[in-house]
């Protein structure tokens, strides 16, 4: 296996890693605010907004992993098409 292939498969792996890792805890966000907002825990509203700066800082690095797949890949279709949804997956994330 060629070294670049291989970078490759290394940078996908890091884009799938990365782009979960960011569900879960946009996903724990969601629901920490629903349940501030019920309880009117105005401490746990706080850290919410706290987590909000580093899921911004991991859509870049979610962003960055994926250019660099894109660049230094011998992707086929599929992962083009794969890196693409996830880069569109990774912006409505990061919304929430």
């Amino acid at each position: 296996m060629s070294s670049s292939v291989q970078v490759c498969l290394d940078s996908r792996q890091r884009v799938f890693a990365l782009i979960t890792a960011m569900a879960g805890m946009v996903e724990n966000g969601v629901n920490e605010a629903i349940d501030a907002l019920l309880t009117g825990n105005l401490q746990l509203a706080h850290e919410v907004l706290q987590r909000e700066t580093v899921i911004n800082q991991m859509e870049m690095h979610v962003d960055a992993a994926i250019l660099f797949c894109l660049a230094h890949g011998d992707l086929d279709s599929d992962d083009r098409r794969s890196m693409a949804s996830i880069l569109k997956i990774n912006k409505d994330l990061e919304r929430m």
